[in-house]
């Protein structure tokens, strides 16, 4: 039997304790809040701030376990490589939690070390940081916290008189780390809309016609008009759109 401790206890958590236990594994599940979804069926349970250095090194010495499972991003990730040289596996290492936990590390590892291509952003953290980056971004751009959840605090901002609102937004949406992310927005407008966005909102409208046929036709009919060749359609453009997005940004980013 391991000894797992699961830094994070939502409801992906949830489902890896219940298969952990099933194999035979002991889970202690940690979260900010008490009675997360994954607390309800772990072992036993931790309830502390996972981005409080000392408070992480607390429980670790306080279990001593085996194994650490980081499933949330709000965690202090920078620990895990003293726990992994101790002798604590981390899962799947620390260097890859860190990266990929760490949203600041992993865009300046793709852009900087990799030099892959990528929008053009900034960090900012304050209000005239903000201000400064969106003058050399331009309009429009996108504003967000550097992490969040479900996409809170995350604004589409098209001059600079929305940029206070784009600001207190984000920081109101931010978990944890105070940068605020700004990056270029660059793809094809029809009518102030993004492309992707409108391509969503045709198939969206599609749909009440494609419930109509299916209710209202006979079904000789019904059946051949069954095939959804707007949906089809639709899943072509998108790819198209894809591509020509991150064609324009990667030409765009080399001109500025």
């Amino acid at each position: 039997m391991k000894k797992i401790l699961l830094l994070g206890s939502g409801e992906l958590g949830k489902e890896f304790v219940i298969s952990a236990q099933r194999k035979g594994q002991y889970i202690i599940a940690c979260d900010s809040y008490a009675g997360a979804p994954a607390m309800q069926v772990a072992d036993e349970c931790e309830v502390f701030s996972m981005l409080d250095g000392d408070a992480l090194e607390r429980v670790v010495r306080k279990h001593q376990p085996d194994i650490i499972v980081p499933e949330i991003e709000a965690i202090r990730t920078e620990r895990l490589y003293d726990f992994e040289k101790e002798g604590i596996q981390v899962v799947p290492s620390a260097r890859a939690v860190n990266f990929t936990m760490n949203r600041k590390a992993i865009r300046d590892l793709a852009a900087q070390e990799l030099g892959l291509k990528t929008a053009k952003y900034f960090y900012a953290k304050s209000f005239d940081e903000l201000k400064a980056a969106s003058e050399k971004i331009g309009f429009p751009c996108v504003v967000k916290p550097l992490m969040s959840s479900s996409g809170k605090g995350q604004s589409l901002v098209k001059s600079a008189d929305e940029l206070e609102h784009a600001w207190e937004y984000g920081c109101n949406g931010r978990r944890g780390i105070y940068y605020v992310l700004i990056r270029r927005l660059i793809g094809v407008m029809i009518s102030g809309i993004p492309l992707r966005l409108a391509v969503i909102r045709l198939g969206v409208l599609l749909l009440p016609a494609r419930l109509a046929v299916g209710r209202f036709c006979p079904l000789p009919v019904y059946c051949i008009l069954r095939i959804p060749i707007a949906l089809v359609l639709i899943r072509i453009i998108w790819v198209i759109v894809i591509h020509t997005d991150f064609l324009l940004e990667s030409m765009l980013n080399d001109l500025f």
